[in-house]
Parts: C-alpha cells; structure tokens; sequence
C-alpha cells in the first residue's frame, strides 16, 4: 500500500506541475489526464469522492513541496519545560506551528511563542529535524518540523498553569 501511495504522490505531483507550466493543449490534456487518473485512484483507496479529490489537487497546482513547521523548547531556571495545551486537541504539547511564506523558521517561532505565550525569545540552535507523512483529505503531505532551543528574551506568559 505505501509503495502505490508513494507512485499516487509522484504522479499527482507531476500533473500539478505540469498544468502549472505547459502551454501546449495537448501536454495540458495529458496532465489532465494523469491527475484524473491519481484521483480515481485517491478515491478507490480512501472512499472520498473523485470529484472532491480532484478539485483539490486542481486549486494547488505547481511544485508540491513539503509543509514546513517550527516547534520550541524553552526551560526555566529548575529545568521544567514550558507546554501549552493546544487548541486543535486538547493535549499538551511544546510552543510551535506552521512556517509562514516569507518567513524563516527562527522568525515563524519567534511569532509563535509570541502569540501563544506573549514570550519575545531568541532562537538559539537547532535540535533536530522530524519527517513525517500528514494524511489531510487522504492526501498524503510531506511535513517536516524543525525543533529548535530557544531563550527568554523578555516577556511574561499570558496563562500560567502550575502542576
């Protein structure tokens, strides 16, 4: 199954780029029908409507790139790890979120400690760099996450919440 996900990716991505750039009408037939093709394919796996698949990949046409996002530790002076609770869930979690365009990643965490905890922080290094596959309408996304250390720059949080 994941090799047939992984061969549905490749031409789905294909198609998209293609009709984003070819010019010709019969090469935007042919990526057309290569998208078509990835979408009835979509649809026999994940019992969502072609039709429904198809638009979607049609209002993102281009290169297919990974979605990028930032997480943050911070620690205090005893060595605890700030954690927020997060607003899609309900469970908690480290301070972090999406890359925006135009936005490197020290400056889209930056902004997210700001907004989620009203902390200014600097970004002090890199930790590591997580991969994964993010299943969004059974289409299959790419996400990497860029954990980074970050420190107190100025700032108290908004909500505390003692354990």
């Amino acid at each position: 199954m994941e090799s047939r996900l992984s061969l549905l990716d490749q031409i789905r991505s294909i198609a998209q780029l293609g009709l984003e750039y070819a010019n010709n009408p019969y090469d935007i037939e042919r990526y057309e029908k290569l998208l078509e093709l990835a979408s009835n394919e979509y649809s026999e796996i994940s019992d969502v409507k072609k039709h429904i698949i198809l638009k979607k990949f049609k209002d993102e046409l281009g290169h297919i790139t990974p979605k990028v996002g930032v997480n943050g530790v911070i620690f205090s002076s005893d060595g605890k790890i700030l954690l927020e609770r997060r607003a899609d869930d309900g469970t908690w979690g480290i301070i972090g979120g999406w890359c925006d365009a135009g936005e490197s990643p020290q400056e889209s965490l930056k902004r997210e400690f700001l907004e989620e905890t009203g902390l200014n922080v600097k970004v002090k290094e890199l930790i590591d760099i997580f991969t994964r596959k993010l299943e969004i309408l059974d289409s299959h996304i790419l996400l990497t996450i860029l954990f980074l250390f970050v420190k107190l720059w100025m700032g108290a949080c908004k909500h505390l919440l003692k354990a």
